[in-house]
């Protein structure tokens, strides 16, 4: 099967507005549900390319970052075909610095998706907002954890194709990469640009090579701030004059221009192993982000219109009734 891509979606800020990161949880708004497909809705994280994404909670109590399709979007022609195609692809990818996709479905005529919650801020969040690139040893891992992501999105079948500053997270134990959205659903929805590849500013399909073209992009914006191109073309030379040495061949190589002539992710975790070698450990995160990862809100109390769980009696088991199970909403 060739390569699927997903994208288009980006990935809640998990960080407040106007200049700094934080709060990381924002309350919902008047006209926001209290349930979507039984996920009770604890707080807004952000806005998405499909919709407002929720820290909610799932019927087992689990926390996940839902994200409620706008009904604009649900009711385009095709959207539910397209919607349910990419879910599967993107429930395929599975690694440890993946945000997995857990869950679809509607409630009616509202479509949701429920991916993993892992409390972080976004790379926009640690860079833009803040004013102030990362260490370069943090930068160092953010590039291998990536990278490392990105083999996992590829082996599953899938290209990215919408990696950028806001679907990198920061989380206490290393970066996570989300922002796995249905592209084929969200098709000419509004959102976050994406770090762009030549060939995607060519109109061409996007390939594996292209997650490595933004990988490079994204290297360079946390080290130095600001995005290696600006406002040049993509198909001109980035500005790296500031980019610090240990960095340099890896985002120069991720940078090339040809598709095939840029390293695969496997290759990037290797010029970053060869990068780290005589370096001793330090911190992930700097302690001014360390600080602001704080633990979300609790389960919300169950609404007034909430249906009661039904109780299912198993099959008695040696002429003796089982206990009831109760069952999930």
């Amino acid at each position: 099967m060739g390569a699927q891509h997903t994208g288009g979606e980006v990935h809640p800020g998990y960080a407040g507005q106007a200049g700094h990161p934080g709060p990381l949880y924002q309350p919902p708004a008047p006209d926001d549900p209290a349930v979507v497909g039984g996920h009770r809705i604890a707080a807004r994280l952000g806005v998405g390319a499909l919709g407002p994404v929720y820290l909610a909670y799932a019927p087992d109590g689990r926390p996940v970052a839902l994200t409620a399709v706008r009904p604009e979007l649900a009711a385009r022609s095709g959207f539910a075909a397209a919607f349910e195609h990419d879910v599967q692809a993107v429930r395929r990818v599975h690694g440890p610095y993946t945000v997995p996709v857990l869950g679809s479905g509607h409630d009616g005529s509202r479509y949701w998706l429920a991916a993993g919650y892992v409390p972080a801020l976004t790379l926009h969040a640690a860079v833009s907002d803040t004013g102030r690139p990362l260490p370069v040893p943090v930068v160092l891992r953010l590039v291998a954890g990536v990278a490392e992501a990105l083999r996992a999105v590829h082996h599953a079948g899938v290209v990215h194709a919408g990696l950028g500053p806001g679907t990198v997270l920061l989380a206490a134990d290393g970066p996570r990469v989300t922002g796995y959205g249905v592209t084929r659903a969200a098709a000419d929805a509004p959102g976050i640009p994406a770090f762009s590849s030549p060939e995607q500013a060519a109109d061409r399909p996007p390939v594996p090579a292209t997650d490595v073209f933004a990988l490079g992009q994204l290297a360079a914006y946390a080290a130095i701030g600001v995005p290696p191109f600006g406002v040049r073309p993509l198909n001109e030379e980035p500005d790296l004059s500031e980019l610090p040495g240990e960095l340099r061949e890896i985002v120069t190589r991720c940078l090339i221009k040809d598709p095939a002539l840029r390293p695969s992710p496997s290759q990037v975790i290797a010029m970053v192993t060869q990068a780290t070698h005589h370096r001793p450990p330090t911190p992930w995160l700097p302690t001014p982000l360390q600080t602001l990862l704080t633990l979300p809100p609790p389960l919300p109390p169950l609404p007034t219109t909430w249906p009661q769980p039904t109780p299912l009696m198993p099959p008695a088991v040696g002429g003796v009734p089982a206990a009831p199970v109760v069952a999930p909403a």
